[in-house]
């Protein structure tokens, strides 16, 4: 399963109107933030849902203001949710946009809130004399229990919020312990790109240089063989990569990348590149044969490249390329304010 923005609600299709679509998510974000009280772990949800509204608000209404204001709840319920698991943590107060603030309680004991128990595995086939066990019972045990949020989804958090200029997300995301977030020990996929990506990102935000080497891993690791998984394969080439490649550009301006000697490109290359290569992967791309993303609300902002147009934006440095797929509401900080 590949990760991405939107969970509680399926996939576009030419069948479904957009506008109800939107009508029907921000129903069912209501009713999840209704329930956080008795149901906190719902923040995450809601969140994801928060940035699935973005995309589907850039389709219908481009460069609209209140993109930033879901930009802005998803990337603060997402690192809400990772706060919630900060070993020792205290309350979490977060403010969601339209929805006000709220506390969520810490969670203290993981393996309570997360842990699942093992079971038994038992294998039987059905032949003409009955129903007949072809194989021993396996005791089975699951590993150490880890939070519910991904790695990638702590990424999407990131760049909505560079994104958006949101400093308290960032701030709820500063000292999150990432390895908490990966299986253990860690899958390769987790290993090679998606930890040290988030590592880098929380340093990059913190205004440690040593991001850097952590982004160069990740890069590196987005060419690894991911165990023959030719999904999560695409997944890094198409889309994971060029957003690296454009965080590692945001701060030079040309001539400074072309003197860097990293044999990386301009960032307005870089971020052309970026885009072609978002829509091949969401336009060409199927997971399931047979199967297009065309419709598929994660395709409809690029929010990485977002995020670094933005960011760059804001430091005074060109950004000449534009697109549908990049609200220029947010690069410019036309939105709505926090």
């Amino acid at each position: 399963m590949l990760p991405t923005h939107g969970a509680s609600l399926p996939a576009t299709t030419p069948g479904i109107l957009r506008d109800e679509l939107l009508a029907d998510l921000r129903e069912i974000m209501g009713w999840s933030w209704e329930g956080l009280p008795e149901r906190p772990g719902n923040v995450r949800a809601l969140c994801k849902d928060a940035l699935t509204l973005a995309a589907l608000t850039q389709l219908l209404a481009p460069d609209a203001p209140e993109i930033t204001e879901y930009l802005r709840m998803g990337a603060r319920g997402i690192a809400a949710a990772a706060a919630r698991c900060i070993p020792g943590g205290t309350p979490v107060r977060v403010e969601l946009g339209r929805f006000g603030p709220i506390e969520l309680p810490p969670i203290k004991d993981l393996a309570t809130e997360f842990g699942t128990p093992g079971y038994i595995e038992r294998n039987f086939e059905f032949t003409d004399s009955g129903l007949i066990e072809t194989s021993e019972p396996v005791e089975v045990e699951f590993g150490l229990p880890r939070p519910d949020v991904e790695l990638r989804e702590i990424v999407f958090a990131y760049h909505a919020a560079f994104a958006t200029n949101d400093k308290p997300a960032l701030q709820l995301l500063a000292d999150v312990p990432m390895d908490l977030f990966a299986d253990r020990p860690p899958q390769v996929t987790e290993r090679v790109f998606l930890l040290p990506h988030a590592r880098g990102l929380q340093l990059v935000a913190r205004g440690d240089v040593a991001g850097r080497k952590f982004l160069f891993e990740a890069l590196d690791g987005c060419t690894q063989d991911m165990d023959g998984d030719e999904d999560l394969r695409a997944y890094a080439h198409f889309l994971v990569s060029p957003e690296i490649e454009l965080t590692l550009l945001t701060g030079q301006s040309d001539e400074e990348a072309v003197a860097d000697g990293t044999e990386l490109p301009t960032f307005d290359q870089s971020l052309r590149n970026a885009l072609v290569m978002h829509r091949r992967y969401w336009r060409d791309f199927e997971q399931n044969p047979g199967e297009s993303q065309t419709h598929d609300p994660d395709g409809f902002i690029a929010l990485g490249p977002l995020a670094w147009a933005a960011m760059r934006y804001r430091m005074g440095l060109p950004v000449n390329v534009t697109s549908d797929y990049l609200p220029r509401s947010v690069i410019e900080g036309r939105g709505r304010p926090a």
